[in-house]
């Protein structure tokens, strides 16, 4: 599934295939299940002992960042928010 911030689309490649499509300088891969563009994320939480939850900007949708990636997704979310 594609969250987008006016509608849902169901695709039929893997994650793999579309983190190969996607500017890997915008998009971060949050762990097995999500890939984030970091132009969109709004706010981090803790979720979980092993992960975070990540908010969007102008939607209800909520993805999952594994604990251990934390440093890296924030060296890159710096980057791209200057």
């Amino acid at each position: 599934m594609v969250y987008t911030a006016a509608k849902v689309i169901t695709v039929n490649h893997s994650l793999k295939d579309i983190e190969e499509m996607v500017d890997k300088n915008l998009f971060f891969k949050t762990g097995r299940s999500y890939l984030v563009n970091l132009t969109k994320v709004a706010s981090v939480k803790p979720s979980t002992r092993t992960s975070l939850a990540i908010s969007f900007k102008g939607t209800d949708y909520t993805a999952y960042l594994s604990k251990r990636l934390y440093q890296e997704f924030r060296i890159r979310l710096k980057k791209i928010s200057g």
